[in-house]
Parts: structure tokens; sequence; C-alpha cells
């Protein structure tokens, strides 16, 4: 096998099923599906077994503790044994055709010797068939596919877009190390992944296919994107916008809006979530960041104490 499909999932019975339809109508099945359970306390396990019990796709099922999804992808890419893996949450859905539109491009960058491909990527859709995200990012219809750094796709063509992707393995290891990201660690249960596929793109490019390739859903109610805002969760924000903005800001002038936007963020989480800013001064890196957190300051802390609140 050359794909692994993974999915985290941490208490979605309810869900998991609908996924598991759409994976069992795919039209290339010589995949396995890894499904890494963060610690889940309904009845997930037993779910799974009966899919196992089907025997229609080959799956691996581990259970391990709840410590966030970033975790359950740091597992993930140390346990592939395949060259490629596709990330899908459990609670979105494949399209019929997913898997093997993957497959086909994989084996067209290497029958080309796209070495400087790490990700492979197509837009997803939401339940009423159109393309999800922000901005107003498209492709002509006659473009089949464009090769572009994380850096070019978000900061410079203003791509905001949901994709479904499938990486490298091998390159997205050699690019990312999720064990510095230790800030307030204890409630850390989400890394960004815009962390992660900006320092895979300082040195790879993605290929983004002109297809859909998954229907996102948003009726997980344990979702932590959805999740009322407390205290960990506001935490949690911070700290992701304090890791990208310390690593990219010298990236700062090809999209200064997106970054003016999370230094205000990263400050008025800060504020709410009852962090000092002489611990957030201590944790920025960069004459630019600190230059521009000193401006932004006084503007946010007045907002924070009328109310306001900005994320």
């Amino acid at each position: 096998m050359r794909q692994t499909l993974f999915t985290p999932t941490y208490n979605r019975h309810d869900t998991l099923c609908r996924l598991y339809d759409s994976i069992k109508k795919q039209s290339f099945k010589d995949f396995i599906w890894l499904i890494i359970d963060d610690g889940s306390t309904d009845n997930t396990k037993d779910l799974v077994q009966s899919f196992v019990s089907d025997d229609i796709i080959a799956i691996k099922y581990v259970y391990k503790e709840n410590g966030g999804k970033h975790t359950a992808m740091k597992m993930a890419l140390d346990m592939a044994e395949t060259p490629y893996i596709t990330f899908i949450d459990s609670d979105d859905e494949l399209l019929p055709n997913t898997m093997e539109e993957f497959e086909k491009e994989w084996s067209r960058i290497e029958e080309t010797g796209g070495g400087k491909i790490a990700i492979v990527q197509m837009f997803c859709k939401s339940v009423d068939g159109k393309r999800w995200g922000n901005g107003s990012f498209t492709l002509r219809d006659d473009v089949d596919y464009i090769d572009a750094s994380w850096q070019e796709l978000v900061l410079d063509r203003k791509c905001d877009k949901e994709f479904i992707s499938s990486r490298d393995v091998t390159k997205v290891k050699e690019c990312f190390d999720f064990d510095k990201y230790t800030w307030h660690q204890e409630t850390n249960k989400f890394l960004a992944e815009y962390i992660i596929w900006a320092n895979v793109g300082r040195k790879y490019l993605s290929r983004l296919i002109n297809k859909d390739g998954r229907i996102y859903h948003t009726d997980a109610s344990n979702s932590i994107l959805r999740q009322k805002t407390t205290i960990e969760k506001k935490l949690n924000m911070m700290t992701n916008y304090l890791y990208f903005l310390n690593e990219n800001m010298d990236c700062f002038w090809r999209r200064p809006k997106y970054f003016m936007g999370m230094i205000v963020s990263f400050i008025m989480l800060g504020r709410q979530a009852n962090t000092s800013i002489k611990e957030q001064w201590l944790h920025l890196k960069g004459g630019l960041f600190a230059f521009l957190y000193i401006v932004l300051l006084l503007p946010c802390v007045i907002a924070n104490k009328c109310g306001i609140e900005r994320y």
C-alpha cells in the first residue's frame, strides 16, 4: 500500500458512521485507514470494531490518552508505513474519487520528478455544494492545478479556503518538530495546522488540484473550534498565534493585515486569559514583532476593558 488515510477522533461515535460510509464508496481502496482515538469515553472502540468486522477496507485502530488532535497527528506520522498520508476529520466525508485522485497525482509527480512537492490538496465543499472557506480565491475552469508554497497561496494569493490534503510523510516529518511547542502545554489541545504547513512551505511546494475532495460538516458538537470559548481555549488560541508569529514575521510585508490581526488577537486573548503583559513579552521574538506589540498594546488594552473581543 502507498496510502494511509488518517482520522483522529474524540467522542465522535455519532459522525464516524458517516465518514465510514464515504470511505466504503471510494473508487480506489488500496489504502489503510488509521484511526487514532484520542481518549474517547463513548463507544467509539466498539463502533470501529464493527467496521473492521465488515472486512471491506483495511483498518488500524489505536487508542491513546487524550492529548489533542496534534498529538494524534504526530503519532500518525510516526506510525505511517506508507509514503503518503491523507488527513480526514471524523465528522467529514470523502467524495467517491478522493483517494483515487490522490493516487493518480502522486504517481504523476513521481513520474515527472516533482521532488519539490510535499503536499497534494483538493478543495473542500459544504453540504450545499459551495467551496468551503473564506475569501474569493478561485481557479479558472481551464486550470488543472497550481504548484505553490503555503506562503504564496495564503499570504500572496490570499487563499483562506479549506482543503483535504495528502502529504509526503518523509518531507513533513523533515520540516516539523512537534515537541518544541510547549508553552501552556497542559492546556493546549489543538496545535493549529497553519503553523505546520507554514513550516513545510519554507522548503516544499503544495500542488492544489482544481477538484473537490471533501465535504465539510459543522454538526459535531464537540469540535474544539465550535466549543464555548473558555479560558483554556483562549490560552490555546493565544499560544498558536505566538508560535506562528515568532516563526513567520519575516513574511509580514506579504500580507500585513493578516499578521496585524494575529498580533491584536494574541494581545487581547492574553488579557482575557489572565496572562500578564510581561509573560507575553518574554515569549515573543524578533524586532518587528516587538515593535508592533508595543504599538498595538494600548489600543488592545482599552478595547478589552470596553468588552470588545477579537479572535
